[in-house]
């Protein structure tokens, strides 16, 4: 997990000085954190909910962390013999402790009860904690009290080392001095004020609470003083988290209030009675939450007690956090864990029952689910396969070769961080390779969008066949994948089929030799690839083919350029080598185009295995390659297609050695690869064998396109059909 993320724990006691020492007039108790219960030895921060019992005189207590500066700010105020609890977040001193000062002239006892802590270390993630030593940003007692029905805003952006952009800060609210009951709601600036509460409180008490609350776009938050009279109000700050959408494990989201629990109007929760509210699934918070931040509020009680706050279906801790007395209405902040079915249980310890009342003001993120399966939803001019479309059509439209802009979307909860897709040949890839990420834009077949907030993007595709597949996966920032969407399509290739012919000047050791072919165009089988290859099938039409020897320096040639290799081309013929194999550094090249520089610009070549690969150059010298990864046979025919589409970043390439196969093999390529405008192509450089129907043309054909295009050679064509 990321640093200032939360782990959530079911509620356990760190200190109770009851079984001991009570805790002294004007003098510190410390507890350990840091190393014990499962928390890491150097957590930043920890939430706990702290009660005072039994004190002997009036005062408040102060938490910071152990080993730092006592800070000029109170946690929780008190009276002689109350019993009073409230939360708090506070940072952990470097010996894992924290320190809780009596500031009061009697002794007192206290009892801290955590239910989490955050992770050390530079928040840098969306929704990550970063603590601070509780910082006094509020204090009216100076100035003007807040009036009744009156609100008042204090800075927190861009004050006292906080962010100008924060989402959201946690402070201690304590009221004091009120002219009349009441109870205050803190919002963010500039936002509509909630149905909520934050403390309440009665004339003359001094009353604090523990809130976590959005900030306003001018980095404000707003304290309502709903009450028919004026009332002191003091924040101290203890800490804030970062801006932007939260989508990590342990990551914040805030919310503004929202009233999820009130038992008012239906039952109150009885004596020595659980009563039970869902948070996973509503009001836009996702199902597998791990922890919720919310308002308690015990109000109308019939005896006096307290409340316990734990994940539903989970063992109820021996923990409070909420103490009252009968009538009292009481409120405090909870954190806690929720349960596996997305809810809460508070339980009544008390024999009499009280109404209840959940005001959640945000969440922590858990564990991320795969992001739902993408949406794809196509232009509006593009024509379909009928009941293969996964997408919305708007209507028919324009039929013919282009670029089309797919929107992908992704609609579920769990917020994906981008999308990866490949445009193949139907039905398309079955899975998404593991390794890609926004750093890796591309592998294979597979381009990565990574859009702002990882919702939505928009994709060109240009039509790589007749039919087409577009299928989008989803993955999130921690690695799942969604399942894919599909969306298939077809739109008629407008490439003119290649009817020029470039002659090749044949090398001094290079012949012309005749080759028996089939109807459909495929050339028959032979016992080498040497010599007169029409022998025994006497009847047959015969096309001629290169022959080269493989010697240094002899390839054949033509008088100038087929195609532009930095725009789309595509690539075709049969090949028969006699040794595909040569081994040692040899590698035969079989059609190859000369850039404007004089260095390759793209070639179809067997490698040392064998193996028939397309390479591409681009402008800064990156070889991008596709490679059938099957060895050839010696002396016999291969039928070789290949593919750079420019619009799609892809290289495409199928063999077959008994016609079009229909299977593409793929591989990444940029969009920036080295212009041949002026140079001449190279037929066989290193090969020994035969090359027959060799074809170069701009544009990309599709399969029907490459078949037909043998049936454009005649016996007399001697050269590259462009």
């Amino acid at each position: 997990m990321d640093p200032g993320t939360f782990v959530s724990l079911s509620p356990f006691r760190a200190l109770d000085t009851r079984g001991s020492s009570a805790v002294g007039a004007d003098a510190p108790v410390s507890f350990q954190v840091g190393g014990v219960s499962g928390i890491p030895a150097n957590v930043s921060a920890v939430v706990f909910n702290l009660t005072v019992t039994g004190p002997k005189s009036f005062g408040f207590v102060s938490a910071f962390a152990s080993g730092t500066e006592r800070p000029n700010t109170s946690n929780v105020n008190f009276g002689v013999g109350q019993t009073v609890a409230n939360s708090v977040t506070v940072p952990v001193g470097a010996d894992g402790k924290v320190t809780l000062f009596n500031r009061s002239g009697g002794s007192t006892d206290l009892i801290a009860d955590v239910s989490g802590y955050y992770l050390s270390g530079s928040p840098v993630v969306p929704g990550a904690f970063a603590p601070l030593a509780p910082s006094r940003m509020l204090d009216t007692r100076g100035g003007s009290a807040a009036g009744g029905d009156s609100p008042v805003s204090f800075q927190v952006g861009g004050v006292s080392g906080i962010p100008a952009n924060v989402s959201a800060v946690v402070f201690n609210l304590t009221v004091t001095g009120p002219k009349s009951f009441g109870f205050v709601s803190a919002f963010a600036s500039g936002t509509e004020r909630p149905n909520a509460s934050n403390v309440n409180f009665g004339p003359g008490q001094t009353v604090a609470n523990s809130v976590t609350v959005p900030v306003g776009a001018d980095g404000k938050v707003t304290l309502f003083n709903r009450s028919g009279g004026s009332t002191d109000l003091i924040a101290d700050v203890s800490g804030y988290y970062l801006s932007g959408a939260p989508v990590v494990p342990g990551a914040f989201a805030p919310l503004a209030p929202s009233r999820m629990l009130d038992t008012r109007p239906g039952s109150a929760a009885g004596g020595d009675s659980p009563v039970s509210f869902q948070v996973g699934g509503v009001s836009g918070i996702p199902a597998n939450v791990s922890a919720v931040v919310f308002n308690l509020t015990v109000t109308g009680p019939k005896s006096f007690g307290f409340v316990s706050a734990f994940a539903s279906g989970t063992l109820r801790p021996n923990a409070s956090n909420v103490n009252f007395g009968p009538g009292q209405t009481v409120a405090n902040s909870v954190t806690v864990p929720v349960g596996a079915d997305g809810k809460v249980t508070l339980f009544n310890r008390s024999s009499g029952a009280t109404d209840l009342i959940a005001d959640v003001s945000g969440y922590f993120m858990g564990q991320l689910m795969p992001p739902a399966t993408p949406v794809i939803t196509p232009p509006a001019s593009i024509t379909t396969i009928p009941g293969t479309n996964t997408g919305t059509v708007n209507g028919g439209g324009t039929v013919g070769e282009g670029k089309y802009d797919f929107t992908i979307s992704e609609p579920g909860t769990y917020p994906a961080k981008g999308f990866a897709y490949a445009v193949t040949d139907a039905p398309g890839p079955t899975s998404m390779p593991v390794n890609l990420s926004c750093d890796t834009p591309r592998v294979h077949e597979f381009v990565v969008v990574c859009p702002a907030e990882g919702r939505k993007a928009t994709v060109t595709v240009g039509p790589a066949d007749r039919s087409t597949s577009l299928k989008v996966w989803a993955f999130d920032y921690v690695g799942n994948v969604s399942y894919p969407a599909d969306y298939e399509f077809r739109v008629a290739n407008t490439v003119p089929v290649p009817a020029t012919v470039l002659p090749i000047t044949a090398p001094s050791n290079g012949s012309w030799v005749p080759v028996a072919i089939q109807a459909n165009g495929t050339p028959y089988a032979t016992e080498s690839c040497q010599g007169d290859a029409s022998a025994g099938y006497s009847g047959s039409p015969t096309r001629n083919a290169l022959q080269v020897n493989g010697l240094p320096d002899q390839f054949g040639t033509t008088a100038s350029p087929a195609v532009n290799t930095a725009e789309s081309f595509s690539v075709s013929g049969w090949f028969c080598p006699t040794n595909p194999a040569p081994g040692g550094n040899t590698i035969q090249s079989l059609i190859a185009q000369v850039s404007d520089t004089g260095d390759l610009a793209a070639a179809v070549r067997l490698n040392t295995d064998g193996q028939p690969e397309l390479d591409t150059w681009t402008t800064g010298g990156t070889l991008n390659q596709v490679q059938i990864l099957t060895g050839q046979t010696s002396n016999q025919w291969f039928f070789l297609t290949a593919v750079y589409d420019k619009v799609n970043q892809q290289l495409r390439m199928t063999v077959s050695s008994a016609g079009y196969s229909g299977t593409w093999t793929t591989a990444a390529a940029t969009q920036t690869h080295l212009p041949s405008t002026t140079q001449p192509v190279r037929l066989g450089e290193g090969f020994k064998g035969q090359i027959l129907n060799p074809v170069l043309t701009q544009g990309i054909l599709t399969k029907d396109q490459f078949s037909w295009v043998q049936t454009q050679f005649g016996p007399g064509t001697q050269g590259i059909l462009k």
